[in-house]
């Protein structure tokens, strides 16, 4: 019986210590297997595909988002994951919502390391993962927080001046049912999203509002155009939309040729 239970012991102590050198290693930084890197580099022959469909990628922003990965995967992807200088890119956002629900992630091929960030309407948070500082973390994430940080900034700024007693901001365009309060550039993957201020101040619902805009680039040269469509405006109440489809480009000025309503 001795015998028994001290041999019952000692399995259960090697057991343990094997369970722990495996729990140690899955939660270790170790680099991409060399099937996954194959895999991955068909991204840049242009074949694109779910990088969350591979097991190690998945594990990852599994690893790094925690209780919120759910969230990053629910996103559109957009065919713009790709490799760049030795990282796997991920950038995704909710659909028809791109410019204030999307994340990015990005994975060192040679070492697995993985930083990412979340932002969810005007607040960025970021997810450092393997890296002690955000220094450390490749500078595409760090470009891509700051420029988000900055804009969030911009718009909760203008959001806290329309809250206050001036309700009614000099707009950028007015005629006698409709004041244009704003229109921001938001970066959008290679390109941008134009997103459009309005208020209604008749005393009657527009059914529908249409605004039509050139885009410039710094030396005046026009680069794009966009609309906006805003529908069921209600009376004396302000709305906010994004444009219409996205841009390719990020133009240095927007100028609005034509606004319609009925």
């Amino acid at each position: 019986m001795k015998t028994f239970i001290r041999l019952t012991i000692v399995v259960s102590i090697a057991v343990l210590a094997v369970s722990s050198t495996a729990m140690a290693s899955y939660a270790s930084v170790h680099p991409l297997t060399q099937g996954t890197v194959a895999r991955l580099q068909t991204l840049s022959e242009g074949k694109y595909f779910d990088v969350l469909t591979i097991p190690e990628v998945n594990q990852r922003v599994t690893r790094l988002f925690g209780n919120r990965a759910g969230e990053f995967k629910s996103y559109n992807q957009q065919g713009n994951n790709k490799l760049s200088d030795g990282l796997l890119i991920i950038e995704a956002c909710m659909h028809h919502f791109c410019a204030s629900n999307q994340g990015m992630v990005v994975i060192k091929l040679s070492t697995g390391e993985t930083a990412g960030a979340l932002q969810k309407e005007t607040t960025v948070s970021t997810y450092l993962g393997d890296y002690k500082t955000l220094t450390e973390a490749p500078s595409v994430l760090r470009s891509w927080i700051k420029e988000n940080k900055e804009l969030d900034e911009q718009i909760r700024s203008r959001t806290a001046a329309r809250n206050t007693d001036e309700a009614h901001p000099k707009p950028t365009y007015s005629d006698s049912l409709i004041n244009v309060e704003s229109i921001t550039t938001k970066p959008y993957y290679n390109g941008s999203i134009l997103v459009a201020t309005v208020y209604n101040k008749s005393p009657y619902a527009l059914n529908t509002t249409i605004i039509n805009v050139n885009c410039y680039d710094k030396r005046g040269v026009q680069i794009d155009n966009a609309t906006f469509v805003f529908n069921d405006l209600a009376p004396n109440s302000r709305a906010v939309k994004n444009m219409t489809g996205a841009l390719s480009t990020r133009p240095a000025r927007v100028q609005i040729v034509r606004v319609s309503h009925d």
